[in-house]
């Protein structure tokens, strides 16, 4: 009988590999994980495992209607679970790069990222309004996915901007503390050099002053 379900079971592992995918990337980079959409997929399965007891004769058996049924809130269940995960990695991505990127000086960023605002800050902000539009336009109850898709392929770009970001952010803390060093110096020459002068005044003042008397 699950044979009748196939486009809705073959949505629901899609949809789940999707998922899948983007909350091993929020682990891996130690972001918050979405309470809520873990809730969604742990629905899911309960409406799963609901359908497969009765198809599999393990509780009294239940008409086609019944299994049509809990396939369907299976759907709307990790869809929901979806969104919820695209939302909270979404958000937690833009105050990532956000956070990083403004501990480094402009020039920093153009020596060592230049890109970063040749190319990869607009394409950021059209990942955002993108997101902004697919989070308006998200429905549960989606049947052809096309604005989940169009979401999580956002998310997916805005993953791999947080991936090149902690790729350069090794070379640019090395090239900002660089800066600070030479800062130092050149403020520590500044200081030894007015110390100079002012020496070389006083003693000038001081064999004036001997010559004189």
């Amino acid at each position: 009988m699950l044979n009748k379900h196939e486009k809705d079971l073959r949505k629901i592992v899609e949809l789940y590999r999707i998922i899948k995918e983007l909350t091993l990337f929020t682990e891996q980079v130690n972001f918050k994980i979405d309470v809520q959409a873990s809730m969604e997929l742990r629905n899911a399965f309960d409406h799963f495992m609901r359908a497969m007891s009765s198809e599999l004769s393990i509780q009294q058996k239940k008409d086609a209607e019944y299994i049509k049924r809990q396939i369907d809130k299976v759907c709307a269940h990790v869809i929901r679970s979806g969104y919820d995960t695209l939302d909270t990695l979404g958000i937690e991505i833009k105050k990532s790069i956000i956070d990083e990127m403004r501990f480094f000086s402009l020039e920093t960023i153009n020596v060592v990222w230049p890109e970063y605002y040749r190319k990869e800050r607009g394409k950021m902000m059209d990942i955002v309004g993108a997101i902004t539009s697919a989070r308006f336009n998200k429905d549960s109850g989606d049947d052809d996915l096309n604005n989940f898709l169009m979401y999580a392929e956002k998310i997916k770009e805005s993953t791999d901007m947080y991936k090149k970001l902690l790729q350069k952010k090794g070379d640019m803390i090395e090239y900002q503390k660089k800066l600070k060093e030479e800062k130092l110096k050149k403020r520590m020459f500044a200081i030894i050099k007015v110390l100079f002068i002012g020496l070389i005044g006083y003693l000038f003042a001081w064999l004036q002053y001997i010559w004189l008397k």
